[in-house]
């Protein structure tokens, strides 16, 4: 990311924690967790297992998104799959509306 945005990788993380307060490394992993959420929810054509969440949002190992995921939002997301179903549309608003990156 720093060669193409022109910085060094030290320089890059300077920036970032000052002006988002997170490193480019977790505002990366931010979006990846919103995005696979978007996915678990029903809000984005999403894989069927969790597994394949896991990769289609850029994490590599299921292990590793299963624990970040559940930091993030308190619930496994094998949980999460079924109870999208559940939810409706409005509901489904109002989580992603506050659950975003």
């Amino acid at each position: 990311m720093a060669g193409a945005v022109g910085l060094s990788v030290r320089r890059l993380q300077a920036v970032s924690k000052r002006d988002f307060g997170r490193t480019p490394l977790q505002l990366l992993t931010d979006i990846r967790l919103y995005r696979a959420d978007q996915m678990l929810n029903g809000d984005l054509a999403a894989p069927r297992t969790v597994a394949e969440v896991a990769h289609a949002a850029g994490f590599t190992r299921t292990h590793r998104f299963t624990i970040a995921y559940r930091h993030r939002y308190g619930a496994a997301p094998v949980i999460t799959v079924p109870a999208a179903e559940d939810r409706g549309p409005q509901q489904r608003q109002e989580r992603a509306s506050t659950a975003g990156p």
